[in-house]
C-alpha cells in the first residue's frame, strides 16, 4: 500500500519570475536537455532558457515528435524528460506523445503554455474551443497527474512535485499549464520540500513461498515477464529466479530486450510476434505461469489467449491495481507488489527451494528451428526479403548497441526474428503503436547515452510522420543509424486488409529515395538493395563521423511477416477486429 508523507514547507523565499523559477527547477531535477516547440504562450519559459547554458534546448519539428524524443531521453539517460510546448494546436499535437509516454510508464514533465487567465472565452489567439477547453482537465486522463499553476508563488511548489509524481510508483507523464500571466508575474516563492513515499510490503513472504512452490512443483510452469520487469530494472533478478528454479521464461513484445534470448530456458516473445518456441509451449498449455508486470493485454498475450490450460494456475504481480483485471483472461491470483521488493523475498525463497525436476516440454518447445521460415535468414533473392535485412543488421551491429524497431511491419519482422543476446539490446514501443515513435524515441536515446551506438529500424510509412526529425538530429550532430525498410507502402495495413478482406488497396506513399533526402539535410545517405551488403562499417559510419546516416533499404514489397499472428486474429475476427 502507498501512503504519501505529508509535505514540509519552507517559508524561506525570494522574488523571482515564475519562468526563472520553472527553469530553476528543471535544473534542480538534474535534466540538461529539454525538448519543444516554441510557441507565444509559452515564450518566458523559452527566454528564461536563454541564460542557462547547462542546459540544452532541442528545437523540434512537431510537438509530438518533442515529446517522445524527449521519452527517449529519459529511457537512456535516467533523467526525467522535460518537453515543451505552447497551448492550442501546440498542447493538442503532443497528446499523441503524452499517451504514449504514460503507456511506456515513462518518467516525463511536459510543459504547456496557456492564454493569460483574463483572457479565457474570450477566443484568444490559440485558446482551444469556443469557451476554452480546462485544460487540466481536459488532459487528465492521458497523464498521471495535470496541474495548473494558478499563482506564481505556487511554482517552485508545482514543479517540484511534477518531477516527484513523473518518477515515483509506475513512472510517467504529468503536464504543467502555465497561463502566461503567471509566466511573466514575480513573486514571493514557496520553497518546498517534499518527503518521498514510501511503499509498505504488504505482500506476507506466505505469499511468495507459496508462488516459489507453485513454480517448482508444476508439471510446465512459466515465468512470463512484462514491460513492468524492463521498467523496474529487474530483468537480472527474474533471470536468477528462472536458473534456481529451472523454469522456463518468455516475454511480452513490450519486454523484448529484457532478458536474453539466448539462455537455454528462453522461450523468446510470448503473444504478438510470438517464436515457434513460446507457441509449441503454449500449444501444450502451461500448468503454472507467473505473471510479472504484465496487464495482460492483448498484444501481451496474442488476442487474449489464456496463458494456462484449464484448470492451471496464472499469478499476476503488477505495481498497480489498475494493471488487473482488464482482460477475460482467467486469472487465479493478483499481487499488487514492487518488482523491486517484490523479486528479492521471492529470489531468496527459491534459492531455499532448489532446482525443479526436468521439463520435456521445454525440450519439445526448443526441438525446432526458434522463428517461422527461418531459411529467409539467409535468403538471396532480389529484391531483398525482409528477414535477411534483418539478419545482416544484427549481425553487423556494433558492440554494445541497441536496436529500436518502430511501429508497422518492419516491427513485426524484428520482434519474431531478431535474437537479444544481453538485456538492452533490443527496444520497442508497442503500448499505443504510434507510427514512428521509434524513430523519434531513438532520437532521445542516442542524446541520452551517447556512449551506446543506437540503431533505428524503421519504415517508408514512418519517415513520412516524422522522418525530418532527423534535422534535429543533424543540427545537434546525433550519431544515429536509421534503417529504412523501404516498400512504398503501408504494408501492414496492406497485408492485413488482404487478410481479412481477401483484397486491399495498395496504400502506396509513393518511391522516395531517401538515401537523397538524407544528403539534403546534412545526413549520410546509402542505398542498401543486395543481401550482404549491410557491414560493420556501414552500421559504425554514424559514430565515426558524428552525425546520422539513414539506410534506405529497397526490401521485397510483397513479403508479410510470417510471425505477425494478427493477420490471423483479425481474419478470424472478420472486419469487427481493427487493424
Amino acid at each position: 500500500m502507498v501512503r504519501p508523507a505529508a509535505a514540509r514547507v519552507s517559508h524561506s523565499s525570494s522574488l523571482r519570475r515564475t519562468a526563472d523559477v520553472v527553469v530553476e527547477e528543471i535544473v534542480r531535477a538534474g535534466c540538461d536537455r529539454v525538448f519543444g516547440v516554441p510557441g507565444g504562450p509559452i515564450g518566458p519559459v523559452f527566454d528564461a532558457l536563454y541564460d542557462r547554458s547547462e542546459i540544452e534546448l532541442v528545437v523540434s519539428r512537431h510537438e509530438t515528435a518533442a515529446v517522445h524524443t524527449a521519452c527517449g531521453y529519459a529511457l537512456a539517460s535516467g533523467q526525467v524528460g522535460v518537453s515543451i510546448s505552447t497551448c492550442g494546436p501546440g498542447l493538442t499535437n503532443s497528446l499523441t506523445g503524452l499517451v504514449t509516454a504514460r503507456q511506456e510508464s515513462v518518467p516525463l514533465v511536459h510543459l504547456a503554455g496557456d492564454v493569460p487567465r483574463a483572457d479565457h472565452g474570450r477566443a484568444s489567439v490559440q485558446e482551444v474551443g469556443p469557451y476554452g477547453l480546462d485544460l487540466a482537465d481536459g488532459y487528465r486522463h492521458a497523464v498521471k497527474m495535470a496541474i495548473e499553476v494558478t499563482h506564481p508563488s505556487l511554482a517552485r511548489v508545482a514543479l517540484r512535485r511534477a518531477f516527484t509524481v513523473a518518477r515515483e510508483g509506475r513512472p510517467g507523464p504529468v503536464l504543467v499549464i502555465l497561463p502566461l500571466d503567471i509566466l511573466t508575474a514575480s513573486a514571493e516563492i514557496v520553497e518546498p520540500t517534499i518527503a518521498p513515499r514510501t511503499i509498505e510490503a504488504a505482500v506476507p513472504d506466505e505469499e511468495w513461498e507459496r508462488i516459489a512452490r507453485g513454480l517448482a512443483s508444476a508439471e510446465k510452469p512459466l515465468v512470463f515477464a512484462g514491460s513492468g520487469v524492463r521498467i523496474s530494472g529487474t530483468g537480472s533478478q527474474v533471470l536468477e529466479l528462472a536458473e534456481a528454479l529451472q523454469v522456463p521464461f518468455a516475454t511480452t513484445a513490450h519486454a523484448k530486450g529484457t532478458l536474453p534470448e539466448t539462455h537455454p530456458l528462453s522461450l523468446g516473445v510470448m503473444g504478438h510476434a510470438r517464436s515457434r518456441w513460446a507457441a509449441a509451449y503454449a500449444e501444450e498449455g502451461p500448468d503454472y505461469v507467473l505473471a510479472l508486470g504484465t496487464q495482460l493485454s492483448d498484444l501481451a498475450t496474442g488476442g487474449y489467449r489464456p496463458l494456462a490450460r484449464e484448470g492451471g494456475t496464472v499469478v499476476q504481480v503488477d505495481v498497480e491495481s489498475t494493471s488487473f483485471g482488464k482482460t477475460v483472461i482467467p486469472v487465479t491470483a493478483t499481487l499488487q507488489a514492487d518488482l523491486r521488493t517484490a523479486l528479492p523475498r521471492l529470489l531468496r525463497i527459491a534459492k531455499e527451494i532448489g532446482p525443479r525436476r526436468a521439463n520435456p516440454a521445454l525440450e519439445r518447445a526448443k526441438a525446432g528451428p526458434r522463428v517461422e521460415q527461418p531459411e529467409d535468414l539467409e535468403s538471396t533473392a532480389i529484391p531483398l526479403s525482409p528477414a535477411r535485412a534483418l539478419a545482416d543488421i544484427e549481425r553487423s551491429l556494433p558492440d554494445g548497441a541497441t536496436l529500436v524497431a518502430d511501429i508497422g511491419e518492419h516491427g513485426v519482422f524484428a520482434l519474431h526474428y531478431f535474437e537479444v543476446k544481453r538485456p538492452g539490446h533490443f527496444y520497442k514501443p508497442v503500448a499505443s503503436c504510434t507510427m514512428a515513435t521509434g524513430l523519434t524515441l531513438a532520437l532521445g536515446m542516442a542524446m541520452g547515452d551517447p556512449r551506446t551506438p543506437i540503431v533505428c529500424l524503421t519504415g517508408d510509412g514512418c519517415m513520412g510522420m516524422h522522418g525530418l526529425e532527423l534535422i534535429t538530429a543533424v543540427a545537434h550532430r546525433v550519431p544515429i543509424t536509421v534503417a529504412v525498410f523501404n516498400d512504398s507502402s503501408y504494408g501492414m495495413v496492406k497485408f492485413g486488409n488482404q487478410r481479412v478482406f481477401g483484397r486491399s488497396h495498395p496504400f502506396e506513399v509513393g518511391d522516395v529515395d531517401f538515401a537523397r533526402l538524407a544528403e539534403a539535410i546534412g545526413a549520410i545517405g546509402i542505398t542498401v538493395t543486395r543481401p550482404g551488403a549491410i557491414d560493420r562499417g556501414m552500421l559504425e559510419l554514424a559514430q565515426k563521423e558524428g552525425r546520422p546516416v539513414i539506410l534506405d533499404i529497397k526490401i521485397d514489397r510483397e513479403t508479410p511477416s510470417p510471425g505477425n499472428n494478427r493477420y490471423k486474429q483479425m481474419a478470424a475476427a472478420g472486419t469487427h477486429r481493427s487493424i
